[in-house]
């Protein structure tokens, strides 16, 4: 969430935002976060791009504005409903967003795809996927696993 909004709301490169984050992780290892900062900064790999709507995760994880009311005073009066959208609406006593995040993360999406888009994209898509892609159930569609099934007999008799 953070890095979407860094990223396609701020207009920020993940190179800018690795080092703070990185001193804020308690689990941070750079093989994992580096390839996620990059992979949630839009720039890498073949997959959809991943934008966050902060107001759907916030209304997803903190439906009743327990979190949010508690570390941001100024919001004790709002429903969670007007707290997810004060982007759109003014709330008394709350700062005004310092960008517009619906316009800004249209801009970047639209710089993104122009470059996915472009033969230059398409060939390092074509690449990476060639390089990097799995490989798993090639040519094998409609088929059963047997090596699950396999795999799986194994346990079959040795529970008591």
């Amino acid at each position: 969430m953070v890095v979407s909004f860094a990223c396609f709301g701020l207009h920020l490169s993940w190179r800018l935002i690795h080092g703070p984050l990185a001193q804020i992780f308690l689990d941070y290892e750079p093989g994992i976060h580096l390839s996620q900062l990059q992979m949630q900064a839009g720039i890498t790999g073949i997959n959809a791009i991943r934008v966050y709507s902060p107001a759907k995760q916030f209304l997803d994880h903190d439906p009743e504005a327990v979190f949010v009311k508690k570390w941001v005073p100024e919001l004790l009066d709002y429903t969670p409903v007007e707290i997810a959208h004060a982007g759109e609406i003014d709330l008394t006593g709350y700062v005004t967003p310092v960008v517009s995040l619906k316009e800004r993360t249209r801009q970047m999406k639209d710089q993104i795809f122009a470059i996915r888009k472009s033969e230059q994209g398409r060939d390092g898509a074509r690449v990476m996927l060639q390089k990097h892609g799995s490989r798993k159930g090639a040519g094998t569609k409609g088929k059963s696993n047997k090596t699950a099934e396999v795999q799986l007999a194994l346990f079959k008799d040795s529970v008591p």
